[in-house]
């Protein structure tokens, strides 16, 4: 009787340290943003900035990633060949719920309004999430696009 509490204990330590505290929030809040950003009308000012605590979503599945932020603006696939290949507008040509199935290396979301095909530069955030084999957060850049 006295060992189920650390059975317990062993099997939740993993799970808590899978990603820090704050990241779910956080990235429910960019999520929100992210919805508030892509409504507007085309080339609309902005003044989203990188979030501060981007390692708190190191750890997060590449699902939740998708539930909270919807389809990345821009997605790099890693082939077995060593090769990578960009996708703009992966939604278009995949469909969402294919791109958690696919190997993505990462996933890059503009926080901007939506911006014309043919603009050259930005100056927006672009914040781009690094994918693990096994579809998990291992790194996560942030800065401004030219």
């Amino acid at each position: 009787m006295r060992y189920v509490p650390a059975i317990s204990l062993l099997l939740f330590v993993p799970l808590a340290s899978a990603q820090a505290p704050g990241g779910s929030s956080l990235l429910t809040q960019l999520g929100k943003q992210l919805r508030q950003l892509r409504a507007m009308p085309m080339s609309a000012p902005t003044n989203a900035s990188c979030p501060d605590n981007k390692n708190s979503f190191v750890g997060m599945s590449q699902l939740v990633i998708q539930k909270k932020l919807g389809a990345p603006d821009l997605v790099e696939v890693r082939s077995s060949s060593g090769g990578s290949y960009f996708f703009t507008n992966p939604v278009h040509l995949t469909g969402a719920s294919h791109l958690v199935d696919a190997q993505s290396y990462s996933w890059s979301y503009f926080f901007t309004s939506p911006v014309p095909i043919d603009q050259i530069g930005g100056g927006f955030p672009q914040l781009t999430f690094k994918f693990s084999k096994d579809k998990r957060v291992v790194g996560v850049t942030c800065y401004y696009a030219r």
